[in-house]
């Protein structure tokens, strides 16, 4: 994979297709392949640059403590400035989304349309998200790293999925569990999550909004995502039949379908 140096930490990133950029971020200590399946599709129209965030996958952890949802997106501008993108289509799934709230706020000229996928807007809005992420964040502190992974997949995907998908649910998990991330950057990846306030600020975004959602996700109820859309004027919402969390995985033909059909509403 390619490597750059940006905003003091050496930054890895996946860049495949050609066309208008279209910048992937992954969730919760979780690198560029979460996107795989997409990009496959996505890369067809579009020049997909996918990017492990700081401390995840190749990427470094860096010096600075506590990690914080506006320092992610700090690192993922200094990317697009060191890549030579000036503006590209921004997409981000659950920290990611969180992530591509704080770029469309703060960077917003380098945002051309953003798709929030399984987002929220205050964690401290949300007590039942604010449990689960506490719980997995002392399962990293703990080191329990196996034990932490197992805890996500109750409610990353739904009950029937999992029933009907379980070899490969395990075989997720055996993936994750063989090649761990280091758990302290995992405990900073949860306290960004924990962090996250972007509430009252959402009004600033400005730019074509998607939000997706899949109708069974325990972890961003499709309330927390009704209620990021309503704050960002012009802002469209998709509800994914039959995803958790992982829609990207478990409603994964929809999804491509919906996302690809808003970028090519709004080319550059």
């Amino acid at each position: 994979m390619p490597q750059v140096h940006a905003n003091g930490i050496n930054i890895n990133y996946e860049a495949s297709g050609s066309g208008e950029p279209l910048l992937l971020l992954p969730g919760t200590a979780n690198d560029h392949s979460l996107w795989n399946g997409q990009i496959e599709e996505y890369r067809k129209e579009y020049r997909c640059v996918a990017m492990d965030p700081r401390g995840a996958g190749g990427t470094d952890g860096g010096d600075v403590r506590p990690y914080s949802v506006r320092l992610l997106a700090d690192d993922v501008a200094a990317l697009l400035r060191t890549l030579d993108i000036t503006r590209a289509h921004v997409a981000g799934l659950s920290l990611g989304s969180a992530i591509a709230q704080e770029m469309a706020i703060n960077h917003p000229e380098a945002v051309h349309t953003l798709s929030l996928h399984a987002t929220w807007g205050r964690t401290a809005d949300h007590p039942h998200l604010q449990r689960q992420l506490e719980i997995r964040k002392r399962l990293a502190e703990i080191g329990d790293w196996a034990l932490c992974v197992a805890n996500s997949s109750l409610f990353l995907f739904t009950p029937r999925f999992i029933n009907d998908h379980e070899a490969e649910v395990v075989r997720r998990e055996l993936v994750r569990v063989e090649n761990p991330p280091l758990l302290e950057t995992v405990v900073q990846h949860y306290t960004a999550d924990l962090g996250h306030d972007a509430v009252d600020r959402l009004d600033l975004i400005r730019c074509p909004t998607l939000i997706t959602v899949g109708k069974e996700d325990h972890v961003t109820l499709p309330e927390y995502c009704r209620a990021v859309q309503q704050r960002i004027a012009g802002s469209e919402m998709v509800i994914l039949e039959g995803g958790g969390h992982l829609a990207i995985i478990q409603a994964a033909l929809e999804f491509s379908r919906c996302t690809l059909e808003f970028m090519r509403r709004h080319p550059m």
